[in-house]
């Protein structure tokens, strides 16, 4: 067996053992969707490919970190929509599925996550910021406060 058949080995597996234990089929699917997706290295975008505007560059920028912290200085055009409320909040994302969306937050743990969530719920030009809203300081990029 090669490498390239493991991965389609295990949801196979994956998804005969979640019906055979009953398992909701619509939780199988997103499990299986989770782990036949791309792997996350290839959705990141190095702050520095991007204007300080990304709306400029066809994205629809999401800020998922708390109202508070999004208050403290957020990038220009970004919507906040904090993670624990995105599928709360999902009619405000766009429309068309197609859309390039940036998602961020402090560190790119929790947009990494969202991401994952946006991927699942059918948004595949889903892309998160490497390093989070602290790299992109770092780097010297403007911020928007209130």
């Amino acid at each position: 067996m090669n490498n390239l058949q493991l991965p389609a080995l295990s949801l196979a597996l994956i998804l005969s053992w979640g019906t055979a234990c009953g398992a909701d089929p619509a939780l199988v699917d997103a499990i299986a969707g989770y782990l036949g997706a791309e792997p996350i290295e290839n959705q990141r975008i190095q702050p520095d490919a991007l204007s300080d505007d990304p709306r400029e560059d066809f994205y629809f920028v999401l800020d998922v970190r708390t109202e508070e912290q999004f208050g403290h200085g957020h990038i220009t055009g970004a919507v906040n929509i904090p993670y624990s409320r995105l599928v709360a909040r999902l009619g405000e994302l766009p429309r068309d599925p197609s859309t390039p969306i940036l998602v961020y937050c402090d560190t790119a743990q929790r947009s990494t996550q969202a991401l994952m969530a946006l991927h699942l719920l059918g948004y595949p030009s889903a892309y998160y910021l490497m390093g989070g809203l602290k790299r992109w300081e770092q780097e010297g990029r403007h911020l928007d406060t209130p």
